[in-house]
């Protein structure tokens, strides 16, 4: 059965009540990432930048995983990246510097891990991701 992502994700308001946790695991338990559309991937990436500081007891990786699985959805990510860097989104973008992708839609991926690990005006938790990464790289390359 088809699940209308972006509304079910769009009701998610609280990452502490039981009832909306329950409808997001329910949310994630249906995806099927071929299916996954635009309007999807935008739908995941706002629920990360809504909340920058949570996961959902866990449930945001699943989001994070079906997207990963799906095809297409780079563009998104740098958009949600641009709009609001978060831990999530970051940590996305860095693991494809981990996969050895240079070029992402067009834009160096390290260039932009280097600009978010300096960016004073985003999370600590985003700019670290983005610095760990890059250490990452630094000693993978050593």
């Amino acid at each position: 059965m088809p699940t209308d992502l972006p509304a079910a994700l769009a009701k998610f308001t609280s990452p502490h009540d039981v009832e909306h946790l329950r409808a997001l695991e329910a949310a994630a338990a249906r995806i099927d990432p071929t299916k996954l559309t635009e309007a999807d991937f935008r739908a995941v990436f706002d629920l990360y930048e809504r909340f920058p500081d949570e996961d959902g007891y866990g449930i945001f990786w699943t989001f994070l995983h079906a997207v990963e699985a799906a095809d297409g959805y780079e563009s998104a990510l740098l958009a949600s990246v641009d709009r609001k860097p978060v831990e999530f989104n970051v940590m996305m973008v860095g693991r494809f510097l981990n996969a050895g992708v240079v070029e992402l839609a067009e834009r160096n991926v390290l260039t932009l891990l280097n600009a978010l690990a300096v960016e004073t005006d985003i999370s600590s938790r985003a700019r670290e991701t983005a610095k760990n990464f890059l250490a990452n790289k630094a000693r993978s390359e050593a």
